[in-house]
Parts: C-alpha cells; sequence; structure tokens
C-alpha cells in the first residue's frame, strides 16, 4: 500500500498519477510510456528497471507520495559520478523540470536531491572497467539499478499524504490528475518533445484498456479518450491511424454482459446480425484504407465475455495472442501510413 493516511493509500494515489502522466505523455510524437508493474502487483526494484531496460526505455520515473508530516514536493536524482555521466546529467534535468512544474501547483519545492553509500568497496560503481568499484553508489534502488542499466532514473516525491499537502494537492482524483500533468509536461521538456500536429489526410485512433472487464477500446475521439481515463481506463496510446474517408467500420455495443462490450466490423452483414441480437448500432467509427497501407488484424478469444475481440496492426502481438489461445480473424480493416 505504501504510505497510508486520511483513509488513502499511496500505491492508488500514484496509479491514479501514473495514468494522467501516461495520457498526457502520449499525446506526444514519438512517444511510447512503459509501465514496470501491474495495478496490484509489487515486483522487486530490481525487476521493475529489468523490465524497463528490456522495454528499451530511455529513463525510469518512480511516482511517490511523501510522509512523515512535511510539506511539498522533492525529487531524488543520481549523483555527479563519473560512472554513466548522463545518467546524473539527465537524472538532474527531469528533477529540476518536475519540481518546477509541481511548484506551478502551489506545491513547495523543496528541492532536488541526491543521496549516495559511501561504501565503495561493497556498492560503489566500476567507472574504468578493471571490474573494481571505485566510486561511490547511489543509496535508493531504483536510481542505482537503472544507473548500471544505462538509464537515469529518478523518485519524483509528489506531496505528503499526512499534512495540510493531502488536502490542497492529493484529495481528489482531479488533483492527482493534475500532479501527473505536470510529470509529462516537465519530461517532455527536458526530451524536447513535440506534440504531433494534426493531419489532415490521418485520424489517431486511441487504444484504451479495462482492467476490469478485459475490453479494449479504439476511439478517435479525444474527450471520449479523456473522460475513459477518468473512469479508470487505462490509456495504451494510439493504435493506428485511420483515413478521413473509405470503407466505413462500424461500431456496435452489447449492453447484455457484464461491463458491456464493444465490437467493430465493416461487414454490413454481421451489422444486421448483431443488431438482431440486441446489440446497439452506435453508428461508424472510423474508415478503413481502400489503398490497405496498413492492417489491422482482427483476434478472437473464445474463452472472454467481454473483451471477445481484439485489433492490432502489431503481427508480433498478434502471434502473441493466438499462442494464448486466441483465433485469428485475419484483417480487420486497414489505417494508413
Amino acid at each position: 500500500s505504501g504510505a497510508t493516511s486520511n483513509g488513502a493509500r499511496e500505491a492508488d494515489m500514484t496509479w491514479a498519477i501514473y495514468q494522467a502522466c501516461r495520457a498526457e505523455l502520449e499525446l506526444y510524437s514519438g512517444v511510447k510510456v512503459f509501465c514496470t508493474r501491474t495495478q496490484n502487483e509489487c515486483p522487486t526494484l530490481q525487476e521493475r528497471v529489468n523490465r524497463a531496460k528490456g522495454a528499451g526505455c530511455d529513463a525510469y520515473v518512480s511516482l511517490h507520495i511523501n510522509a512523515s508530516g512535511g510539506i511539498g514536493a522533492e525529487v531524488y536524482y543520481p549523483y555527479n559520478s563519473s560512472y554513466n555521466k548522463d545518467a546524473y546529467t539527465v537524472g538532474k534535468s527531469l528533477a529540476d523540470s518536475i519540481l518546477s512544474e509541481l511548484n506551478k501547483l502551489g506545491i513547495k519545492n523543496r528541492g532536488s536531491k541526491v543521496r549516495i553509500i559511501d561504501e565503495v568497496g561493497r556498492y560503489g560503481y566500476d567507472s574504468n572497467g578493471d571490474g573494481k568499484y571505485d566510486t561511490y553508489a547511489d543509496y535508493y534502488g531504483d536510481i542505482r539499478y537503472s544507473r548500471l542499466a544505462g538509464m537515469p532514473g529518478i523518485i519524483v516525491e509528489h506531496a505528503f499524504i499526512d499534512s495540510s499537502d493531502y488536502y490542497n494537492y492529493l484529495n481528489t482524483t482531479g488533483k492527482l490528475q493534475a500532479l501527473g500533468r505536470a510529470d509529462a509536461t516537465a519530461i517532455a521538456k527536458v526530451y524536447g518533445l513535440s506534440k504531433e500536429a494534426d493531419d489532415p489526410n490521418r485520424i489517431k485512433m486511441y487504444r484504451l484498456y479495462n482492467r476490469y472487464t478485459g475490453e479494449h477500446f479504439y476511439t478517435s475521439s479525444t474527450a471520449e479518450r479523456v473522460n475513459l481515463i477518468d473512469c479508470g481506463w487505462s490509456s495504451e496510446g494510439i493504435a493506428w491511424r485511420a483515413p478521413k474517408s473509405g470503407d466505413p467500420v462500424y461500431r456496435l455495443y452489447n449492453p447484455n454482459v457484464s461491463g458491456g462490450d464493444h465490437h467493430y466490423t465493416t461487414s454490413a452483414d454481421e451489422l444486421i446480425d448483431l443488431v438482431n441480437r440486441d446489440w446497439r448500432h452506435e453508428g461508424i467509427g472510423w474508415y478503413s484504407d481502400s489503398s490497405k497501407a496498413v492492417a489491422v488484424y482482427r483476434l478472437y478469444n473464445p474463452n472472454a465475455v467481454t473483451g471477445t475481440h481484439h485489433y492490432t496492426t502489431d503481427s508480433a502481438e498478434r502471434n502473441s495472442l493466438v499462442e494464448a489461445g486466441w483465433k485469428d480473424e485475419g484483417i480487420g480493416w486497414y489505417g494508413v501510413k
């Protein structure tokens, strides 16, 4: 649970911050966010870093809520060592940028900080490759393991759960989401990210996931995306890009299963069949590219009640689901490059 106070848990609060941070970051061009754990999972710090490294992450950002009655936000970053110097340089920039954005929300800036272990023989870094530790080590595992893996790692303590900070910055979902958006804005500034300009010929199709029902949902509506994230859906970025016109892809909804379920099809016959089975026709969701530039694969899970179909442009994801027992139903429609 992490820190607890005022009937709140750090684990729940940081998850809300993460969701908002991810949703905002993925609006920037070329960004992919990877989470090192599922919501109720608690892997070791080493395992989290290993997962981030395996996913090819450029930076490791650990989100926290502080305790012990203080006020304000602080960020820990790698100390100035010759070993993997970029971890220090980028880490400090991330720390300073995040604190600046959090301060704009009114949160006291407690400073960017480092903490070291001065037992060189046991915990240090091997800066010259001779197999011997010859520098101090970063104290916190998140930061130390990240540095060893070649990534800058930081720890963001947003505010205190057991002080006036709770009522000022932490006690509503909206306030937690503001913290996540501030984190994202700060990260984007450090990396010089820019939000992808709207293309008059391509529509971004967002993918979201409901962990309670197992359903993936797809929409081109930014408002619908934001609303679902506010309701607890996980943002999974941009699934593909659809053309402005072409063959219609129909969207249907089944209200007769727990949690509901959506289905998408280019087939008018399938549309009519599902409507006759009491599915709701929700109109044209988007269009399929007539030139068939990018295939969107359709899969079916015969063991599910909701989230029975999944759609992806990733052939590796398709193959993985088939190995897990899903049925490959071919190409559902096409996106554009």
